[in-house]
């Protein structure tokens, strides 16, 4: 299991009802701006903690080991939607995985920035189930109408 260090905010504390880790990174300096502006949005969110991986071993941990996805199959980068802060996500337990590296900036800065706003009712999506929250994020992401299969997914076993 990682440890606390791993991630950028080690210590949890209460009021949070999403967590969204990065995975992966970019060597396009668009999409990683992209991402950066994700990183600032989603930090005006009360209810959503944003997490970046201070190494690779503790996103392979959370990708591969407790959401059993395969690492080398995917383009990075990835935003990971949870309940929990990944250290304490166990193999099982569930995530939407928006697979970003296939879209460019512009189609990133759209999904970001629609879910940061869905964010805002991290309460109201705490209410649906995995598959009701990946179609609410499509009815309000319009690029995931074409894209989503290859963008979104539910990951985890039950």
């Amino acid at each position: 299991m990682s440890t606390a260090h791993d991630w950028n905010w080690s210590v949890v504390e209460n009021g949070f009802n999403m967590y969204i880790a990065e995975i992966g990174d970019s060597t396009d300096t668009e999409i990683q701006n992209a991402i950066y502006q994700a990183q600032s949005d989603f930090g005006e969110v009360e209810s959503v903690l944003y997490l970046i991986a201070n190494n690779t071993e503790a996103q392979k941990e959370l990708v591969v080991d407790n959401l059993g996805l395969d690492w080398t199959s995917v383009y990075m980068p990835w935003l990971v939607v949870l309940e929990d802060h990944p250290k304490e996500v166990e193999e099982g337990d569930k995530a939407i995985v928006f697979r970003l590296g296939k879209l460019n900036a512009e189609q990133i800065k759209e999904v970001t920035n629609k879910l940061a706003v869905a964010s805002h009712d991290a309460d109201a999506l705490q209410q649906l189930t995995w598959e009701q929250r990946k179609e609410e994020f499509k009815d309000k992401i319009p690029v995931l109408k074409e894209t989503a299969k290859m963008v979104i997914s539910v990951a985890g076993v039950a």
